[in-house]
């Protein structure tokens, strides 16, 4: 597809829409995972807990970095008990 009168590239726009979906929900699992594999694991690390998502997925550092985990997992959790605090006053 050529490019619209805007000069916006629909094709790599659409590329794109279809990337940030995928992030959100890789980072909506990733949170899950976490949370599930700290409370039935105490002892996992979440190192640990990041490299069996990576696992299970079938995925890689190079899809999703460490250190992107790490910001992602806390900045949702802080969210995550901001809620809960919303919630209970």
């Amino acid at each position: 597809m050529g490019s619209g009168k805007d000069g916006v590239q629909h094709k790599s726009l659409k590329q794109s829409v279809n990337k940030i979906y995928k992030r959100q929900w890789l980072e909506g699992v990733l949170f899950g995972w976490i949370r599930a594999q700290k409370t039935l694991i105490e002892s996992v690390t979440f190192e640990q807990s990041v490299l069996l998502f990576y696992k299970d997925l079938g995925i890689d550092e190079q899809d999703f970095p460490m250190a992107d985990c790490i910001t992602t997992y806390t900045r949702m959790q802080k969210e995550f008990y901001d809620s809960q605090k919303t919630v209970q006053e």
